[in-house]
């Protein structure tokens, strides 16, 4: 009796172990076809999330840190990146090597040189995908050319500014038949080529107010993101300056990025700065017609007005009395800023 109770029991159990290894083997099955049906711009964002998350395990758990690092191991044959080393090879292969450049800074446990990996994996994600999107839309492929559009950024965004659509209702015109592919294509290069020339601005200004703040994380990001937003701009400026004066940028924001990692002086930075900012000043790569000239340059004459109104309204006797209108004063400030930045450049 007591045998065919234990056997009973054994029976139980056996069954109970080979259902839980069939939910756990259909788990392991899931993950792999969702990480294999992952859209590009799911890819692209979980690869960033990714590496966000070792930035900030590095800091405190090393073995958390690289444990995360081992996830991205399956990523060159996720069906995404096969497409992106397919049809835009150069910036997939800058992915392989600052991925490589990642575990390195985990392995060493540097911080700011991770920071540095995780902006050129970003941004050369964008530049294949900018690639991928024109190259799509000039075989009249639509679909891929939409798909690819969201892995993207857009301009700062502020209460008097959207972002920008062009690109995003050139694929709808193109689709309808209303305008051409080679128009297609030069309504999104302006697109993006506006939004990354206003994420390099804001990568230098970002890196010199780091730097003055001491943050080495944020000094390294913000150098590799300027050096990846030029790589994506690069054509245009090429087309404006010439080879040699293109060379010499290129090379000046690669310093810059390995002067944050050496950890140089502020007065260093200052001047490599200096000489970034000369070299980019007059550079427009996506020239603003005369009608945006003069959109620009209402904002920014009605948005320099407005900082005083509300600046005023905000301080009496050199106190502050109201924060929501010194907060109204910056937003203006800021949006006075990206016009004067666009009609400079």
């Amino acid at each position: 009796m007591k045998t065919q109770v234990i056997r009973r029991t054994m029976n139980s159990v056996y069954v109970w172990l080979a259902l839980l290894l069939t939910v756990l083997f259909c788990l392991v099955q899931t993950s792999v076809v969702q990480a294999a049906d992952h859209t590009p711009v799911q890819g692209a964002e979980a690869l960033r999330s990714t590496l966000f998350d070792v930035q900030m395990a590095l800091a405190g758990d090393a073995t958390t840190a690289a444990a995360t690092m081992a996830t991205v191991e399956a990523l060159p044959v996720e069906p995404w990146f096969v497409t992106l080393t397919e049809v835009a090879p150069t910036a997939a292969a800058t992915v392989q090597q600052a991925l490589t450049d990642a575990q390195t800074a985990v392995d060493n446990g540097d911080g700011p040189a991770l920071a540095a990996a995780r902006a050129q994996v970003w941004t050369a994600l964008l530049s294949g995908a900018q690639s991928i999107v024109l190259q799509a839309v000039a075989q009249g492929d639509v679909t891929t050319a939409r798909e690819w559009l969201l892995v993207r950024e857009f301009r700062q965004a502020t209460r008097f500014s959207r972002p920008n659509a062009d690109a995003t209702l050139a694929l709808v015109a193109l689709e309808s038949g209303q305008i051409s592919a080679e128009d297609a294509a030069n309504a999104i290069r302006a697109d993006l080529y506006d939004t990354y020339q206003a994420r390099l601005t804001e990568a230098l200004r970002n890196l010199a107010s780091a730097d003055e703040q001491g943050f080495a994380l944020r000094r390294a990001e913000h150098a590799a993101s300027a050096q990846g937003y030029f790589a994506i701009l690069q054509p245009a400026y090429l087309e404006q300056r010439q080879a040699m004066a293109t060379d010499a940028l290129r090379a000046d924001l690669a310093a810059l990025t390995a002067a944050t990692l050496a950890n140089a002086s502020t007065a260093e930075l200052q001047a490599q700065l200096a000489t970034v900012s000369a070299a980019l000043d007059g550079f427009r790569a996506a020239p603003l017609l005369p009608a945006e000239q003069a959109q620009r340059a209402g904002q920014l004459l009605r948005f320099l007005n407005l900082v005083g109104v509300e600046y005023g309204r905000g301080v009496r006797n050199g106190e502050v009395t109201s924060d929501l209108e010194i907060r109204e004063a910056v937003t203006f400030f800021t949006g006075a800023r990206a016009a004067f930045d666009d009609l400079r450049d």
